[in-house]
Parts: structure tokens; C-alpha cells; sequence
């Protein structure tokens, strides 16, 4: 999962989807918009590996960046203290992200979150109390996903973001 502090190490993982013997570990700040407090942080930290082309590829899932998904390719620059800084992205990797935030009752909850892992989808639980994260892998079923969510929203599980939709 990616660390939304201004700074801060954050360790590859199988989840991330990173093959045997490749370059990890890197880091990118992406400057946030905050309004009205919201996200609580003005940067989140995205853990990423570099492609031969020099450009970088997301291994995780951002909580609060959700105009970028896993497998994503960006271009970053050095900025203050060397850190890499976030400057666009180049090319989707088919990955969709939904972020969920619930104060329910954790058992309908956890009903929810198996349903979107049933469907395919990968759902993490991120430092921020009530605040997850919901990955689409390509081969899963989008339309299915979002239906689940606008379901458990009307039930009054859970509110989502889709950055897809204004």
C-alpha cells in the first residue's frame, strides 16, 4: 500500500506485483489538492520501480492519489532533498481504484470487502482509521465492483470515490 506522509520507506510486496529480481523500493511524492482538510496530507508517498525508458511504474495502490492506480507508468523529476516528485502520468496500467471509507458495523463491512475479493478486486485497510483501498486488476469485473459499492453505499455500509466519475 502507498504511505501518505510527506516522506517514509515503504517495503515491496507480492501484492505489488513485483517480479523476481526487479529493481524496487523507490520512492514518489505526488502533491495532493487538499480542500476542507481533506486528504489529510498535502503529499502522499507512492512506492514505485523504474522501467528501462526512465520512467516509473506504481507497485502499489495510492490511498489518496485516485487519478493513479497500480501498474500505472509515470514520469517523475528530482526535487528538494533529491526526493523523486510525481510529474505525470504516461500510460495506464488497465487498473482502476475506489477508495472506501466506513464507519459500519464491521461485520456488514467485512461482508462487502468479501464480496470484492470474490469478484477479483484487492482490498487494503490503510493507516487512516475507516480508509480503504480497492485495486480492480484488469480481468476483473469493473461494472461488477462498482455495482457492489453503490449497493453497500445504499445500504449505508459505506461512501466510495470513484475518480472516474466527476
Amino acid at each position: 500500500m502507498s504511505e501518505a506522509t510527506g516522506h517514509g520507506a515503504a517495503g515491496g510486496d507480492a501484492a505489488g506485483g513485483e517480479a523476481a529480481g526487479e529493481d524496487t523500493g523507490h520512492e514518489i511524492d505526488v502533491a495532493l489538492e487538499v480542500a476542507d482538510g481533506w486528504p489529510p496530507v498535502p503529499v502522499e508517498t507512492v512506492v514505485v520501480h523504474p522501467t528501462l525508458e526512465g520512467l516509473f511504474v506504481l507497485d502499489r495502490t495510492p490511498v489518496f492519489a485516485l487519478d493513479l492506480s497500480r501498474g500505472d507508468t509515470v514520469e517523475a523529476r528530482a526535487g528538494d532533498g533529491g526526493r523523486l516528485v510525481f510529474v505525470r502520468r504516461t500510460a495506464t496500467g488497465g487498473h482502476a481504484t475506489f477508495r472506501i471509507i466506513s464507519l459500519a458495523d464491521a461485520a456488514a463491512l467485512e461482508s462487502v470487502l468479501r464480496t470484492l475479493g470474490e469478484l477479483g478486486a484487492v482490498v487494503e485497510e490503510s493507516e487512516y482509521a475507516a480508509l480503504w483501498t480497492v485495486d480492480v486488476p484488469p480481468a476483473a469485473p469493473l461494472d461488477e465492483i462498482r455495482a457492489a459499492l453503490e449497493n453497500a453505499a445504499a445500504a449505508e455500509v459505506l461512501e466510495f470515490e470513484d475518480p472516474r466519475t466527476p
